[in-house]
């Protein structure tokens, strides 16, 4: 129980130097279970609103978001999951006034994972509203997973320039009780900062 402590306090803290903001919450393993499972959590996170146009600038919010995935494993190799999540910030002032603007996501993705006795490597493939296509990289680590590592490629659309790549890092420490404690940061582009810390549980 301490390390378990002291682990989730090391990553609190790493990320609370980072500045809070919005990577969409990962709360399951890289190893995969067969059949039906569900998680569910809430994170404090910041979004950035795309522009509409060249008159409309992109809005950087900071607030709050919940999320629900359901997943099935076909076995210990493959998985697919569906993911849904809402929010809701408000926007910094910059050369609009500041508002409240809402976070809408929901994502379809297969996962494969390759199970080894202390470490398991898997892949997911998905699509998600609005941002399109998106490649996951994740590491369990532990026999039982105590520690998922990952790292994400998505897309961000904006009017003026299009298609912008951005790539997530994040971390889960699960805990014996069913929580998880997630954070999450967006390494590029780096301006503005983008981040998420969230508290997450295995409902199944």
């Amino acid at each position: 129980m301490r390390e378990e402590t002291a682990a989730i306090l090391c990553l609190g803290l790493v990320f609370a130097l980072l500045t809070p903001g919005c990577v969409s919450p990962f709360y399951g393993t890289a190893r995969i279970e067969k059949g039906w499972h569900m998680d569910a959590g809430v994170a404090a996170t910041s979004f950035v609103v795309p522009s509409l146009s060249s008159y409309w600038p992109n809005h950087y919010c900071i607030g709050g978001r919940g999320d629900f995935t359901l997943q099935y494993g076909f076995n210990k190799y493959f998985e697919l999951s569906g993911h849904a999540g809402l929010g809701l910030g408000i926007s910094i002032p910059d050369s609009v006034p500041s508002h409240l603007e809402a976070l809408g996501e929901g994502t379809i993705a297969i996962q494969a994972a390759l199970p080894v006795k202390y470490l398991t490597p898997a892949l997911s493939l998905g699509f998600s509203y609005p941002s399109g296509p998106q490649c996951s990289v994740l590491l369990g680590i532990g026999q039982d997973e105590k520690v998922t590592l990952g790292g994400r490629l998505h897309f961000f659309v904006e009017d003026v320039v299009g298609l912008v790549p951005c790539v997530n890092i994040f971390a889960g420490v699960h805990l014996k009780s069913r929580w998880i404690v997630f954070g999450g940061y967006e390494i590029f582009p780096p301006i503005p900062p983008v981040a998420t810390l969230g508290v997450g549980f295995k409902i199944k």
